[in-house]
């Protein structure tokens, strides 16, 4: 009894016991399940991931001419760079589409989100209309994008959204440039306000489109 009442002391006092105070730190460099390789500080604050996010394609062609049994592509080939600076929520995502030549940035923006229903989105991204378009590649199940979504998606621009995200609604409010991601410049006078709620009444929007996309 002395020893139980001796724990529950300690966990009061010091917040857990021995045995759990003296855990093994998280890897400063390792790949990890669920994140992939990383390297973070020790607070885990600063944290950078590498990566690459690559589609190929095989399509035999049929045709009068003959047939094409050798017909490989990529749908996309996106090297990019993710984590974290000074805290856990100000989050960054950089990428670069190699599909085509030359290459060009996809993505490239930092978020300040310290809570779930409020951040904000500042750089190069993708624009909130279209829900198709957000979840990465990995959490759709065919490496074609839908064809209507993305006719009506109005792709990605710079510039600068407020957004947030709980169990019930989401939100997206943003304002950008109106420039395609080739050009460098902007034209004067032109800019693109958009705005988007989503109301989930069955909970959150998983990461994938069917729940056992990603199980395990």
């Amino acid at each position: 009894m002395r020893s139980a009442f001796a724990l529950a002391a300690c966990a009061l006092l010091f917040g857990a016991p021995p045995s759990e105070a003296n855990a093994a730190p998280a890897p400063l460099a390792a790949w990890v399940e669920d994140e992939g390789f990383r390297i973070q500080s020790q607070d885990g604050h600063w944290r950078l991931r590498v990566g690459l996010q690559l589609a190929v394609i095989y399509q035999p062609l049929f045709e009068s001419s003959g047939n094409d049994w050798a017909n490989f592509g990529l749908t996309y080939a996106r090297p990019y760079v993710s984590g974290s600076l000074l805290r856990p929520w100000l989050q960054y995502w950089c990428s670069l589409e190699f599909r085509g030549f030359p290459p060009f940035l996809l993505d490239c923006y930092v978020d300040a989100k310290p809570w779930s229903f409020f951040g904000i989105r500042a750089g190069q991204f993708s624009t909130p209309q279209s829900r198709h378009e957000s979840r990465g590649p990995r959490g759709i199940l065919f490496p074609d994008f839908a064809t209507v979504a993305d006719y009506f998606w109005t792709g990605r621009d710079r510039g600068a959204q407020l957004y947030g995200e709980t169990q019930f609604l989401d939100y997206y409010a943003s304002f950008t440039a109106g420039t395609s991601l080739t050009q460098t410049i902007s034209t004067p006078g032109n800019f693109q306000p958009i705005g988007r709620v989503s109301l989930n009444p069955l909970g959150a929007m998983g990461q994938a489109y069917v729940r056992f996309a990603l199980a395990r």
